[in-house]
């Protein structure tokens, strides 16, 4: 075959659009001298974070003559970083760019081809792009604000969060209900996992012993929720209240609400080895600084893949902080 009966077509990837395609041009030295466009645009941050760190896919595809059947020769990326570089340059609309190796995509050290391209956005969006640029700093800050004190053995770790919940106490009855017709359960939720429910137990001040491990990652989304999401929010509820309603329509009294409360995980960010074991004290309506208290829950939680540690540390008698005790959060 001749080279000259080559014919090679670019193909351009951009996220969101349909593939832009160069006009066909022949022979080993190609020159397609090709304009592909892709719009309209939202400016939004999602795009934003995208020219930021994404990139454009950039294919070369070949033919024989008399064939309409293509064959991907190679490919390449080209960052869109450049589109943002408004600094030092004399037009509105930067342009980015450069020579794209394009490369075997069964064997990355095979050179196939180098492709000079250009590319840039036709309307200016400089003062969104230093919105958006600002912005990202802050929050850079505030995820280094967010980690500081975090202890290192967890973070940006998956671990194994243990929930032990070993009684509840004082649990008052319905009108006209006998305290031994109490059933209450225990239920909460770990961000990541469904709502757990332990089994119903008898009386007003029963004891629960049930265990429940949970598979959590320490990142920024899980670190900033025990920053500020006030706790771990368990309810209890008596399984012995009349039914009859759907869950969707029933109100809390009717789903047979007793108490609530929220128990903050801040101490086992800040130490891997610590445990949070106390009585912490059930009220009517966490959101009401004037309700009821309704009894207290006991529970225990630690992270469970530090256990060896821990015991450890207890030999030596170097025993950490003490377990936090804590009223209900409002």
């Amino acid at each position: 075959m001749l080279t000259e009966q080559l014919r090679t077509v670019v193909c351009i990837d951009l996220r969101g659009f349909d593939a832009g395609y160069s006009a066909i041009a022949a022979g080993l030295g190609p020159i397609y001298d090709s304009l592909v466009s892709f719009g309209p645009f939202a400016v939004d941050d999602s795009l934003l974070e995208h020219l930021t760190s994404g990139s454009i896919g950039v294919e070369m595809r070949g033919s024989l003559p008399g064939s309409d059947q293509q064959y991907l020769l190679g490919k390449g990326l080209l960052p869109l970083a450049g589109l943002l570089q408004y600094a030092g340059q004399d037009t509105r609309n930067p342009v980015a760019g450069g020579v794209i190796t394009i490369r075997d995509p069964s064997d990355q050290d095979i050179l196939v081809a180098r492709i000079r391209l250009k590319i840039r956005l036709r309307y200016s969006i400089e003062e969104q792009a230093e919105d958006f640029q600002q912005r990202a700093k802050l929050r850079k800050i505030d995820k280094k604000q967010l980690r500081r004190g975090i202890d290192p053995l967890i973070s940006d770790a998956p671990h194994t969060l243990l929930v032990r919940i070993k009684r509840v106490s004082g649990l008052p009855p319905a009108p006209r209900q006998r305290p031994d017709e109490l059933r209450p359960y225990v239920t909460y939720q770990v961000p990541g996992h469904e709502s757990y429910f332990t089994p119903s137990r008898q009386g007003p001040h029963p004891v629960f012993d049930d265990d429940y491990c949970f598979e959590v990652r320490v990142d920024d989304a899980f670190c900033a929720w025990v920053d500020t999401g006030g706790g771990l929010h368990f309810l209890v509820f008596d399984d012995a209240s009349p039914g009859g309603q759907s869950i969707e329509s029933r109100s809390q009294d009717a789903l047979g609400f007793l108490g609530e409360c929220k128990v903050s995980l801040k101490p086992l960010l800040h130490d891997a080895l610590a445990v949070l074991e106390a009585p912490f004290g059930l009220v009517r309506d966490l959101s009401a600084l004037s309700s009821p208290a309704v009894g207290t829950l006991e529970v225990l939680i630690c992270w469970q893949n530090f256990a060896a540690a821990r015991e450890a540390r207890e030999r030596k008698g170097l025993a950490g902080p003490p377990a936090v005790v804590a009223k209900a959060v409002p």
